[in-house]
């Protein structure tokens, strides 16, 4: 499921009904055991927003994902919610600013943490 295959409406609807009982549960309850409730998250991948409504029961969470189309699914489900844009080399688009009929775009780069340190979460 590579290439284009999240940029479609349909495809992304066809994988939102295929993924509707596969979540993180597990992983995202060994997680609660080490990360304090309420932390700041981001959530790389987010797709239909399956793990992105569990860990917002606990965490501050903002989803992202690489799919406009999963970003306009997600923003239509949780409007109030922030949802960013995954450019490549972990790159995320935090703001869109117009501005005298010109587009500010703010960019921000992520800098990946190895969780390997934890073995309790792998």
């Amino acid at each position: 499921m590579k290439g284009e295959y999240y940029k479609t409406k349909e495809s992304v609807e066809d994988y939102i009904l295929l993924a509707k009982d596969v979540n993180g549960k597990q992983l995202i309850d060994k997680l609660e055991k080490v990360l304090p409730a309420n932390s700041v998250l981001l959530e790389i991948g987010s797709g239909p927003g399956t793990d992105w409504k569990i860990l917002n029961k606990s965490y501050q969470v903002t989803g992202s994902d690489n799919s406009k189309e999963f970003l306009n699914h997600l923003s239509t489900a949780y409007p109030d919610e922030e949802f960013l844009e995954y450019l490549e080399d972990n790159y995320f688009i935090t703001e869109h600013i117009p501005l005298l009929g010109a587009e500010v775009w703010l960019f921000t780069k992520l800098e990946i943490i190895d969780i390997s340190y934890c073995p309790d979460l792998i």
